[in-house]
């Protein structure tokens, strides 16, 4: 997590595996550090007291979820075209 001890260790692991070209390695890395830092917070959530968020009266518009898809898929589209290109 950042600003522990252990982050030199998760920074220092992504560089590595960045340096090397190892894609793949190093985007589900990424996704193991997001699950982390999203178990942490949860934690800190709940030893704190800290209600969970109520759900919102109102959805969120169309227009901003689908440009998170779009974008979400553009990504996918260039990691997977470099994978392929290796």
């Amino acid at each position: 997590m950042p600003g522990t001890p252990g982050a030199m260790l998760w920074l220092a692991s992504a560089r590595s595996l960045a340096q090397s070209g190892n894609t793949t390695l190093l985007l589900v890395m990424c996704a193991a550090w997001l699950a982390a830092l999203t178990a942490t917070m949860r934690q800190w959530r709940q030893a704190f007291g800290v209600p969970s968020p109520v759900a919102p009266s109102r959805s969120v518009p169309l227009a901003a979820r689908a440009s998170l898809w779009i974008g979400a898929l553009g990504l996918l589209i260039l990691g997977g075209t470099r994978l392929w290109r290796t």
